[in-house]
């Protein structure tokens, strides 16, 4: 599966793979997906720099600036292993380690971001299978998140 993401970077999924691209983009920040049985060598994505091999079952991945540096960090929705955790990026291209954002949303599918409470940073948002929820995070500008805020779908 290869899911893309258009920010300032296009960010793509190849297998269980989240890879990164500098190949610019738009401002959007939808998950779009596309079933691909083609190896993590492509026309498209030539070149990639793995940012995790962690995230099992990866659903979605978006970018935006969740610390307040000005670079664009990644956040990850996996459904396997019910995580949605963010990946700063030092501003040369590289990121860190998994940070959690949660462990438990249930078949994790899609995380989008947004200014939810309209405090000027920017909240993850993320829709969860399993457990029929949509839910929002709350961050407090250094790329800390608070507890979810849960809407239970039919």
């Amino acid at each position: 599966m290869r899911i893309l993401v258009h920010e300032s970077s296009i960010v793509a999924i190849s297998l269980l793979y989240l890879v990164l691209d500098a190949v610019g983009g738009s401002s959007s920040h939808d998950c779009s997906c596309c079933v691909s049985s083609s190896s993590v060598a492509d026309r498209v994505f030539q070149t990639r720099d793995v940012v995790t091999t962690q995230a099992m079952g990866a659903r979605c991945a978006v970018a935006a600036d969740f610390d307040g540096d000005g670079d664009m960090d990644l956040v990850s929705a996996s459904a396997v292993d019910n995580t949605v955790a963010w990946f700063q990026n030092d501003g040369s291209g590289h990121f860190g380690g998994p940070q959690q954002v949660t462990y438990s949303s249930n078949g994790a599918r899609i995380v989008t971001v947004g200014d939810i409470d309209a405090d000027g940073k920017i909240d993850i948002i993320v829709a969860s299978y399993y457990d029929h929820t949509v839910g929002w995070f709350k961050n407090d500008g250094a790329g800390n998140f608070g507890n979810i805020h849960i809407t239970i779908l039919p």
